[in-house]
């Protein structure tokens, strides 16, 4: 007997085109890298078949760093990462299946840093991240 999955629940899934980000030192640039961080989360919808559908989500998130660069020529590295992150958001329905909506992110990045081959250190990224959404529901 097959059986479906609750109203309730979603799986969302976050990517997009590589970040590009400067690396400051006491305020000053020092480097650039860029990432790419998806981010799958599990939504629990409060109200699932409501016009105005809260949810909240917890999921893991993958940043792969490359292109790492110190403008003084060292040889940087910033190794990968995983982490929790968390998700608030809203749904609007627009008819049975599609639906408007925006949510905030926050995603749990921590990478040890590297130069010229030597650890020196760890960096606590931890962005914020909000999203709009145009969504399609099964």
């Amino acid at each position: 007997m097959p059986t479906s999955c609750p109203p309730n629940l979603a799986i969302d899934v976050l990517g997009g085109l590589p970040l590009k980000h400067d690396i400051k030192l006491n305020g000053s640039k020092v480097g650039d890298t860029k990432q790419l961080p998806p981010i799958v989360t599990l939504q629990w919808h409060f109200l699932p078949e409501a016009q105005v559908r809260p949810f909240v989500g917890i999921g893991l998130n993958y940043t792969y760093f490359y292109d790492e660069k110190l403008d003084n020529g060292a040889k940087l590295e910033l190794s990968d990462s995983w982490g929790l992150a968390y998700q608030v958001g809203l749904d609007i329905a627009i008819d049975d299946n599609w639906s408007v909506g925006g949510d905030v992110r926050y995603a749990n990045i921590d990478s040890s840093v590297k130069i010229a081959g030597e650890k020196v250190g760890s960096v606590d990224v931890d962005p914020f991240v909000y999203s709009l959404n145009l969504a399609y529901r099964f």
